[in-house]
């Protein structure tokens, strides 16, 4: 009996070290945290809270400030905008002249088709550089409203496109530039009117205002300044271009003394100037613009090499500093 007592308790505490083994093997179970209520005035995002910020009053002075930086990017906006538009009036006027071209119509079509951004145009001129000329690759960095021309330069080149100028003698002094797709390819001294024509380019605008004979084109200017001598390569196009072979074109010239108040007089009586100025660089030829007439805030000026310059206007003294001659035309 007392065997049997000794077994069975023996048996009992096996029974109870193996549950205290398997009690201490289970995981303890964990206890949920409470979450905590965010306060009323912190908001959900939804609506709550939002009752108790203020609106923000601005006082007079940061209300006139604000008005008067909203004007000033305004005018901003449109003296841009109206550089823009001059831009896009050249472009759209030289891509009409292709359809109406032999071979323009197939450049044509290649515009139309490609589509490409400028940032995309740019990008091909600098990396082909077996196709672009450096003199053009050059022109499109330094000029952006030349980028057409100069990308479209291996298709156009040689074309001979149409030239009307119908438009641009509807009312005063046409303003051209030398870069038209129209002339711009041309050869004039060692290069491209594009690069050196703004001679030519002067002249023709002056004698198409003041005769209406649609031949005197630009190139057509500059084919006879270099037949005749009036260009070389020390200053490129000469002055003499404008006081002696204008008379070619039916015009009469006549130098003015470098003054605004000569100037101011010679537009007066209705002449066109042309004005010789010096050099923006010290390595380029000196330049030629057209003055066609002037107000408070300077002279209106023709630049032929930039729409948006054209655009912009000069100031008196900026031109008058620079004058190196004025030649006053009119008809003969």
């Amino acid at each position: 009996m007392e065997n049997l007592d000794e077994v069975k308790r023996h048996l009992d505490e096996r029974l109870a070290r193996r549950r205290a083994r398997e009690t201490e093997r289970e995981p303890t179970p964990e206890v949920p945290r409470p979450r905590k209520k965010r306060p009323a005035s912190a908001g959900s995002g939804r609506g709550e809270g939002r009752t108790d910020r203020k609106k923000r009053r601005f006082s007079p002075l940061e209300l006139f400030l604000l008005l008067s930086l909203a004007l000033a990017l305004i005018v901003g906006v449109v003296a841009v905008g109206r550089g823009i538009g001059l831009v896009r009036s050249v472009a759209q006027r030289s891509y009409s002249a292709l359809a109406d071209s032999p071979g323009g119509t197939a450049a044509l079509a290649l515009i139309e088709e490609e589509r490409l951004t400028d940032e995309e145009k740019l990008e091909k001129i600098r990396t082909d550089r077996d196709t672009y000329p450096d003199a053009l690759r050059a022109l499109a960095e330094d000029n952006g409203e030349t980028l057409n021309y100069v990308y479209y330069y291996p298709e156009l080149h040689s074309a001979r496109l149409a030239v009307d100028l119908t438009q641009e003698l509807s009312g005063g002094v046409p303003a051209l530039y030398q870069y038209d797709l129209r002339w711009g390819y041309a050869s004039y001294g060692p290069g491209a009117l594009a690069l050196t024509g703004d001679g030519p380019t002067c002249l023709s605008m002056a004698a198409l205002a003041l005769t209406g004979d649609e031949a005197y084109t630009p190139d057509a200017v500059a084919a006879y300044a270099e037949q005749n001598g009036y260009f070389n390569l020390t200053v490129g196009t000469t002055w003499s271009l404008m006081t002696q072979g204008s008379a070619a074109f039916g015009l009469s010239a006549r130098e003015l003394e470098r003054s605004a108040q000569a100037m101011r007089d010679a537009l007066r009586e209705g002449a066109v100037l042309i004005c010789y100025l010096t050099a923006e660089e010290p390595e380029a030829w000196d330049r030629y613009v057209v003055v066609t007439g002037y107000g408070d805030e300077g002279f209106v000026v023709h630049d032929p090499a930039s729409a948006a310059q054209t655009a912009e206007g000069w100031g008196t003294a900026a031109l008058v500093d620079r004058l190196i001659g004025v030649c006053a035309l009119s008809v003969a």
